[in-house]
């Protein structure tokens, strides 16, 4: 009856512990420099890029919207244009640091998500005294 015990416990530990790791796999995302998709043969791949938003180009069209994003880190300054389908109601602004997921068809992204970078509004506390 022990072992038997035993063997059960060491079951769902393994259990619990190989759902883990899958979920640590799964839920991990590694984001993409706007360079990368250039870099590699990414055409008709779902993707999930980085990226600032070019000053001039955001443009609200009937049922999506459009703009560009470059690699502020990148020597070339690569750029790509972003379309996203969905509500035009995103928070998207010039210089914006965003994140594009949607696939990529060789020259723009077509996003089904854009996520933004919200600005840090940290300010450092007075010290007391003043």
């Amino acid at each position: 009856m022990r072992t038997a015990y035993k063997a059960l416990i060491a079951g769902a530990l393994g259990a619990v512990v190989l759902t883990l790791l899958i979920m640590s796999i799964l839920g991990s995302t590694q984001y993409l420099s706007v360079s990368d998709l250039y870099k590699k043969n990414l055409v008709g791949r779902n993707v999930v890029v980085m990226g600032k938003v070019v000053n001039g180009t955001i443009a609200y069209r009937d049922g999506y919207v459009e703009f560009v994003i470059f690699d502020e880190n990148s020597t070339g300054r690569e750029s790509v244009r972003v379309v996203y389908v969905g509500s035009s109601n995103i928070n998207v602004y010039d210089g914006a640091i965003v994140v594009a997921k949607g696939s990529f068809n060789g020259t723009a992204i077509i996003a089904t998500e854009v996520l933004t970078k919200c600005p840090s509004a940290y300010k450092p506390a007075e010290p007391e005294g003043r």
